[in-house]
């Protein structure tokens, strides 16, 4: 009886672990492709990634010492059973990395890497199109997550 409940967490547990190396990858991915000054873009859900985005900023902060992190938000467009709840999350957000969002780069040429959190690389490339050339970087996935690494020239 004991095996019946035990096998269920066996799987709950692995997909943790195996979502644990593939946040440290895409996190490797991310430092060892870029410098201290490398501006780097990531591309995230205001709602859907709003621990991620504060993560993902204090590590590249502490961990690797960028301090040049930028913010694309890409609204997903999810169904909200809080839609009050979910709108202060998306000003707060908004409100904490309003001096590192998009509007504040002013060469998209410089931008020498491109994160992006799970189910965003559409609405990231319908949204960069106007700049972004794809055939400039390369793409590297860690699973749903995504590094595109600007190519030497």
């Amino acid at each position: 009886m004991l095996l019946f409940k035990v096998i269920p967490t066996i799987h709950i547990a692995k997909a943790f672990t195996n979502e644990g190396v593939t946040t440290n990858s895409f996190l490797k991915s991310i430092t060892k492709n870029t410098n201290e000054n490398s501006k780097i873009l990531i591309a995230s859900a205001p709602v859907g990634n709003f621990e991620w985005s504060f993560s993902i900023s204090t590590y590249l902060k502490l961990v690797g010492n960028r301090s040049n992190c930028y913010f694309m938000w890409i609204e997903r467009g999810c169904i909200v059973h809080n839609s009050e709840f979910s709108e202060r999350l998306r000003k707060e957000l908004k409100a904490e990395f309003k001096d590192k969002d998009l509007t504040n780069i002013r060469d998209f040429e410089k931008i020498e890497c491109i994160a992006i959190f799970p189910k965003l690389e559409e609405g990231f490339l319908a949204q960069s199109s106007a700049w972004f050339k794809r055939n400039k970087y390369r793409r590297e996935a860690f699973n749903e997550f995504l590094v595109y690494i600007k190519k030497d020239s």
